[in-house]
């Protein structure tokens, strides 16, 4: 299987309804951070190059996600929803409200 490094990885997907009242619950990798949570820190100033390498990072996450069969619409981009792994690679977590569609 392809992993692709600025998606997080679906691990599992489970639904029942009994409980979430029915909604899927989905358990993807670990990321230590978000980066809302990194751009909120003032502490940690970015520099350009470093937030010019995450932006690129964000925008191959999303190609991933549409080119997917059937493709993934993101429809919720935003700073919480990018998530950071250990080694401060962006990866797009569609988490929130994504819908798949045809080619």
């Amino acid at each position: 299987a392809c992993s692709p490094p600025h998606a997080t990885h679906l691990l599992a997907a489970h639904t029942s309804p009994q409980t979430h009242a029915g909604k899927l619950c989905l358990l993807t990798e670990l990321c230590d951070t978000s980066l809302y949570d990194v751009l909120k820190d003032e502490t940690r100033p970015l520099s350009v190059a470093s937030m010019v390498g995450t932006l690129r990072q964000i925008a191959l996450g999303v190609y991933y996600l549409h080119c997917c069969r059937p493709c993934v619409l993101h429809l919720d981009l935003k700073s919480a929803n990018v998530l950071l792994d250990r080694h401060g690679v962006a990866k797009v977590t569609p988490i929130s409200d994504c819908v798949f569609c045809r080619h």
